[in-house]
């Protein structure tokens, strides 16, 4: 009931904090927290959908092997906010298993959904330039 009072706060950095702190009830399945973390990727905010792009990927690099996210990304053309999510948690993923997030992604990469293709050919290229690539996905964040 907390969760969804600060996911429901009129206040911006309330709803941030809300779906930051919804992330870890997702790790620990609590019953209806990814509902609520995933609403809040529609919050007419921009800094919490940011929060909770940051969150959810985070979620999901812990949940989900390279080939399940890349999926995601391909089933997330008409979604800029999820295919953030996956190219977030694909990089998240890499620091540890970086071959593995680029086979997963170079199929897509070169013959994917339009916006999925292009969205995968960022992580790539981030991981080719050891750039920073959270702080570059967050400042897409639609």
């Amino acid at each position: 009931a907390r969760l969804e009072t600060a996911l429901g706060a009129p206040s911006e950095r309330d709803r941030a904090m809300g779906a930051r702190a919804a992330a870890l009830l997702v790790l620990r399945d609590v019953p209806g927290s990814r509902k609520l973390l995933e609403g809040a990727l529609s919050d007419p905010a921009r800094d919490v959908r940011a929060a909770a792009i940051e969150a959810l990927a985070e979620v999901e690099a812990q949940m989900r092997s390279p080939e399940d996210l890349a999926r995601a990304l391909w089933g997330a053309e008409q979604d800029a906010a999820r295919r953030i999510v996956a190219a977030r948690a694909l990089l998240l993923v890499a620091a540890g298993r970086r071959a593995e997030v680029e086979k997963a992604l170079a199929p897509g990469a070169k013959g994917g959904p339009p916006m999925a293709r292009l969205t995968a050919e960022i992580p790539l290229a981030l991981l080719r330039h050891d750039a920073d690539g959270p702080a570059f996905l967050a400042s897409l964040v639609p």
